[in-house]
């Protein structure tokens, strides 16, 4: 009698499993990039809780309520990009390369400099406020300014935890940080609803309160790691510096081209107008889950195939991520040009939104086109070239502010959103030719440097 082996029924039960078709599914989850799906599920999160606050104010207090909200949410946007480009993302591309024993206090020196860009943003905000209460630029905007003051370190401070789990590739307690934060925001949005208490302003309270919560407690959970030691703090602050100020330029110049158009009609035509194009932005970033988590995916990775001695790595992560991303938002082109104004009176009944469905889907052909920018900007930031995005930005600004003028006393709403999509096409056909031409030249580097390190 041959002899059985204790665990033989086992194993072989295990075989017949991984060939039968549940087997097959089996294999197929194995080979998912688990850190891709939940890098989606946060931005899912993040999008998500967005789209129902943004929902929620212009249901509640109108298209001029959501417009002044909206503006308000460009000055935290623009806070959020001065805190990427100082602090994050020099961060991840250099982590990488430093001793692990230096880790902790390349840490703690980006929590110096978060909490340093949290000083200039107050500052900056202060600073402005006086004019708009003065002069009333916009009556009433001046306590909005005052709250997004008050409340700007909490919400840079969820964004450098989020921001950290992202560089260590720790995707799931990004999904915790934003999870409790879109919980708590979404039961206070629901209560001062039911209460009658909702405007713009207790709208950002929101926001800020369920920010400060999380990211008080994740700091006091992760305080170990994160030494701040003055003897690595210079030297941290200027390797950040030396790329942070080029990223910087170019985040600001990118957001600049986004959030341009929405003040562009708001003093060209009215605050109605910035709500109209508000809303049908809330339905082309119904797309930013899978853009914004691509994203935060790729960063990280490129600054990984960076670390190779050729540029196969990058390339390869370049073309792929592209084409998947040109692809899928091919589909949700589509998908806008036949549903885009029914999701608009879904999520909005006033009677100003309706016939929206063409300015909808131009946008999403912007979103589509602007897809094809990702991976080359993270691509030239890992290979520490982003003087090449920078132009590319600046072009595209430009393009989107030119036509804007031109267009919307012409066309209104229509004539913005067929500014943001030339302008948009025009930076990525730039950064297209930057990216060819600077990595050819890097590649050259590389090579230098692999035979003199032979030599």
């Amino acid at each position: 009698m041959p002899q059985q082996f204790p665990n033989e029924n086992r194993l072989s039960r295990f075989t017949r499993v991984r060939s039968s078709p549940i087997g097959g599914i089996v294999k197929a989850l194995e080979g998912v990039d688990k850190n891709g799906l939940f890098a989606l599920l946060d931005q899912c999160l993040v999008s998500a809780m967005s789209l129902i606050a943004s929902v929620v104010v212009g249901r509640v207090c109108g298209a001029d309520g959501l417009g002044i909200y909206s503006l308000a949410i460009t000055i935290v946007v623009l806070s959020v990009v001065l805190h990427t480009a100082l602090v994050s993302t020099p961060y991840t591309v250099f982590r990488t390369r430093i001793k692990q024993n230096e880790e902790k206090h390349f840490a703690g020196s980006s929590l110096v400099s978060s909490m340093a860009v949290m000083a200039i943003g107050v500052g900056l905000l202060l600073i402005v406020y006086p004019a708009f209460y003065y002069f009333q630029f916009l009556p009433g905007f001046e306590y909005v300014i005052l709250t997004v003051a008050f409340l700007l370190p909490f919400l840079l401070l969820r964004e450098f935890a989020r921001r950290y789990a992202f560089a260590h590739l720790n995707m799931l307690g990004a999904v915790i940080i934003d999870g409790m934060v879109a919980a708590i925001q979404l039961v206070s949005l629901v209560v001062l609803a039911m209460l009658g208490l909702l405007t713009p302003i207790t709208a950002l309270v929101c926001l800020g309160v369920s920010c400060a919560a999380v990211a008080i407690a994740w700091l006091v959970q992760r305080r170990s790691e994160l030494v701040v030691d003055r003897r690595y703090l210079t030297k941290n602050l200027t390797r950040k510096w030396s790329l942070g100020r080029w990223v910087l330029l170019d985040h600001i110049l990118t957001i600049f081209s986004a959030q341009i158009t929405p003040w562009l009609l708001i003093f060209l035509i009215d605050s109605t107008a910035t709500g109209i194009l508000a809303a049908c932005l809330v339905v082309v970033n119904l797309s930013s889950p899978f853009l914004q988590g691509m994203g935060n995916s790729l960063s990280p990775k490129f600054a990984k195939a960076a670390m190779a001695d050729t540029t196969a790595p990058i390339q390869r992560l370049f073309w792929r991520s592209t084409l998947f991303m040109t692809g899928t938002m091919a589909l949700f082109v589509l998908m806008c040009f036949f549903a885009g104004e029914f999701m608009l009176q879904i999520l909005y009944e006033a009677p100003e939104y309706r016939g929206r469905g063409l300015i909808v889907t131009l946008l999403a052909i912007r979103a589509m086109v602007g897809s094809a920018y990702i991976s080359a900007n993270h691509a030239l930031l890992a290979i520490e070239k982003p003087l090449a995005s920078l132009y590319c930005s600046l072009a595209g600004l430009i393009a989107t502010v030119v036509l804007g003028l031109l267009l919307i006393p012409v066309y209104g709403i229509l004539g913005g959103a067929i500014a943001m999509l030339i302008g948009t096409g025009i930076e990525v056909i730039t950064i297209f030719c930057g990216y060819i031409f600077v990595l050819g030249h890097y590649r050259q580097e590389r090579v230098r440097n692999v035979q003199t390190a032979n030599k």
